[in-house]
């Protein structure tokens, strides 16, 4: 498919080293971005970035304060079939500006004329890692910049940012529902006062309440007492689960409960009995560290609240995980002796949680009729899979060019992640015209639309 081409500015202007940054207040899921526009027929692209400074921001500043730092060409699928040719300058400004302010851009003329777009604006230190924060590749050449260079510290973006705080809501509304339910069991069953004793309720409590929730509906549902007795008294523990860290457990030493999933729900008792040995506990919390610190922990923080370990297996070996939409929080997963490959998983599959809880939030169902071609699964899946694998996986990508970038790894380690970061980016690469065509599926969500569109768009456009 040949993409249409456009020739575009995009402009850092920076102020005792921060950068002036803004986000749709109506579009927050876009993320941040500088301002930037399309250059016009005839028009120079110096004074295509004075014009564009204008509109999108209010600032007139002289041709003289622009740098031209470079030109590049930028993919934009799968948000559009167009191919930008991008002209990036840098503005100097040492004027005394407010630390942030709303500008309304008017588009007269337009069919949006009546619709201004509203920009929020802040200003960005350039210690935090700029290039990796802006949207749609705006950050490429911001270590171009004489005497700014390339921050380094994560940034909270803002699509996450946007998305995470509904998702807060739909889960304390899930909580809530979920007190409601139980409050309607014979007291027999849930003591009042068990239900009134949770407190805050998130990390590891909030696992374990899931699981009670599971163990509790599923009793009931096949008459199993055991099962359902089980969960009365995981619900009971539920105030001595901690809410400041997460659970890790042996699948050994878990109940397991047969079910309508794919791979086995096993269930813990968040104790001292399941629990596996300090090392390991330690482990795992330095692989989300480096989640963290590597700038994911926008889906690591909140989507990890126990880790049950299936098997112990060698540095080289295969290794297997899976998380379960009924056991949100919770991630199965086999044990490795590499803080970065534990660090791979659990993004992993904290990634499929988040994904799960978002489509939860926005009441978003797929035609699960609708099947498209896997490559990650050599088969024909359903668009919601297609949906996590693009996901996952375009995460999985950045996060292994951030590992590669920071020249941290051993040699051994550094060859595994960049094998697998060319051969993962490769498989997005070559479906990419699949993947624009599942994306369009999400029209009833452009929130999450947005988002996997931003990651695959970061894929394509590696650098």
């Amino acid at each position: 498919m040949s993409l249409k081409e456009k020739n575009k500015v995009v402009i850092y202007v920076i102020s005792r080293e921060h950068l002036l940054a803004f986000y749709h207040a109506d579009y927050p899921e876009v993320g941040y971005q500088v301002p930037a526009g399309t250059v016009e027929s005839g028009e120079d692209p110096l004074e295509a970035a004075r014009r564009e400074l204008l509109e999108e921001a209010g600032l007139d500043l002289p041709p003289e304060r622009f740098t031209l730092l470079g030109c590049e060409s930028h993919d934009m699928r799968p948000f559009k079939c167009e191919l930008h040719f991008r002209s990036y300058f840098y503005v100097k400004a040492d004027e005394a500006f407010l630390d942030t302010w709303t500008h309304h851009e008017l588009h007269a003329g337009t069919q949006n004329e009546c619709s201004p777009t509203k920009f929020c604006y802040e200003w960005i230190s350039t210690k935090y890692d700029i290039k990796n924060l802006l949207s749609v590749g705006q950050g490429r050449f911001v270590d171009r910049i004489l005497g700014v260079g390339a921050g380094s510290i994560p940034f909270q973006r803002k699509e996450y940012v946007a998305i995470n705080s509904k998702l807060s809501k739909f889960r304390a509304d899930r909580i809530s529902h979920i007190r409601e339910l139980l409050s309607l069991l014979p007291k027999n069953y849930i003591a009042e006062n068990d239900i009134s004793m949770w407190g805050e309720v998130r990390k590891g409590r909030y696992s374990a309440l899931e699981q009670a929730f599971y163990s509790i509906t599923k009793g009931i549902e096949h008459h199993e007492d055991e099962q359902l007795s089980f969960g009365a008294s995981l619900l009971k523990f539920l105030p001595q689960v901690s809410n400041e860290t997460i659970h890790v457990s042996l699948h050994s030493k878990q109940r397991v409960y047969s079910s309508e999933f794919e791979s086995p729900p096993y269930v813990s008792t968040f104790n001292i009995v399941d629990r596996v040995g300090d090392q390991k506990i330690k482990n795992m919390l330095q692989a989300i560290e480096v989640c963290i610190s590597h700038g994911f922990g926008d889906t690591v923080e909140s989507q990890v609240g126990n880790i049950c370990i299936l098997q112990e297996k060698d540095l080289l070996s295969a290794t297997d995980s899976y998380t379960l939409s009924g056991l949100p929080s919770t991630i199965y997963c086999d044990y490795i002796e590499n803080t970065y490959r534990l660090a791979e998983i659990i993004l992993h599959e904290a990634t499929h949680n988040w994904l799960n809880e978002a489509l939860r939030a926005y009441e978003i169902k797929l035609d699960q009729n609708k099947e498209f071609y896997s490559p990650w699964r050599k088969k024909f899946r359903p668009a919601v899979g297609i949906l996590h694998a693009a996901l996952v996986f375009s995460r999985l990508i950045g996060f292994f060019e951030v590992l590669i970038a920071r020249d941290e790894l051993a040699e051994y380690e550094l060859v595994y992640f960049t094998r697998k970061l060319e051969s993962e980016k490769l498989v997005i690469m070559e479906n990419i015209e699949m993947l624009s065509e599942v994306l369009g599926m999400l029209e009833q969500a452009p929130a999450i639309k947005c988002v996997i569109a931003e990651e695959i768009n970061r894929v394509i456009n590696f650098y």
